[in-house]
């Protein structure tokens, strides 16, 4: 029972994980502003063709993440790629911000590759754990230090907005403190998996209802997908745990 529930797991995480890196990649070569889902700093003809190349390699990795036998070796070039950009781009902004926009796209970059790794090598898992745990740790934080900014993103549907800041940015908080250690790593990736796919739904599909061409909703809707499958592959990898113990 165990082994099929991380078999539906794993599918699902990496069905999502390469439907969003095919998705960022689309973004990136149709707004020609973006690399890896985040924002290249003044556009220019260099920019431009940057993030179109960056696009097309995303897409095609993300395709082959489909075939499982192209899945490892695309799950490694685009681990690379991603701590590559981590470093040589996000670092100097999260150094240069004060807990301020270079964090988050810091940590998203830091999410994703960790997602990547969950999906690659077993040898590799537990860094991804690491990377996608202490990004939650990020967004966490930042849920709580600009609480009305992400309470402006609630729906106005839904009452007593700040408390669903609060309430969100604490079960990443909670979310990665057991991806980090894997206690009750299970059910933390399940309620991961379904909260991140819910605002893909409820706040960025809701947004393109009204604005079908923006390329920060569709980046930030990729973006979350990936989250989700992030909770996905953490409930696969903690049920095969489970199973080698039992």
């Amino acid at each position: 029972m165990n082994n099929s529930r991380a078999t539906v797991g794993f599918a699902l995480g990496n069905l999502l994980l390469a439907v969003s890196i095919i998705g960022i990649g689309v973004t990136s070569i149709a707004s020609r502003a973006y690399l890896a889902g985040l924002e290249v700093s003044g556009i220019n003809d260099s920019a431009m063709l940057f993030s179109i190349a960056s696009g097309a390699l995303l897409v095609l990795l993300g395709s082959c993440l489909l075939v499982p036998a192209s899945r490892r070796p695309a799950a490694i070039i685009l681990t690379f790629y991603l701590l590559i950009w981590l470093i040589a781009s996000d670092l100097p902004d999260i150094v240069k911000s004060h807990f301020t926009d270079g964090w988050t796209v810091g940590g998203e970059t830091l999410a994703i590759a960790g997602v990547t790794m969950l999906s690659g090598r077993e040898a590799w898992r537990r860094y991804g754990s690491w990377f996608f745990g202490v990004s939650l740790f990020i967004f966490g934080a930042m849920h709580y230090a600009y609480h009305s900014a992400v309470a402006g993103m609630v729906p106005t549907w839904i009452p007593r907005p700040l408390f669903w800041a609060y309430l969100t940015g604490t079960a990443m908080i909670l979310g990665g403190v057991s991806v980090l250690s894997g206690l009750l790593a299970r059910l933390a990736g399940i309620l991961l998996a379904v909260m991140f796919f819910s605002w893909v739904v409820l706040i960025y599909v809701a947004s393109l209802l009204s604005d079908v061409h923006s390329a920060d909703t569709w980046a930030n809707l990729f973006i979350t997908l990936a989250m989700s499958a992030g909770g996905c592959l953490v409930f696969a990898n903690a049920d095969r745990r489970t199973l080698r113990s039992d």
